[in-house]
């Protein structure tokens, strides 16, 4: 592609064509990094992924550390959620 020029508005902000978007893959809702160097602005579209759900043994780490009187009042709040069911 040869190279195409834009005026940073006002608000600094630099309309990207069509075809260069769609050229680079990159779409409405896409995450962009944007990092600055000497004279230059490098867009590279963001590899975002969720992370991986906690495990029941990370779970149980994690509440080693919450008080038991706390624990025993969250445990009573969520049987009342439950309609007192809790199986």
């Amino acid at each position: 592609m040869k190279a195409i020029y834009r005026i940073i508005d006002e608000n600094g902000r630099v309309y990207i064509p069509k075809a260069v978007r769609e050229s680079a893959g990159v779409g409405s809702g896409d995450v962009l990094e944007l990092r600055a160097g000497r004279d230059k602005i490098t867009l590279t579209k963001a590899r975002i992924t969720a992370p991986d759900p906690p495990t029941v043994e990370d779970i149980l780490e994690m509440l080693e550390a919450v008080p038991k009187a706390a624990l025993f009042e969250a445990t009573a709040k969520l049987t009342a959620m439950l309609g007192g069911d809790i199986n």
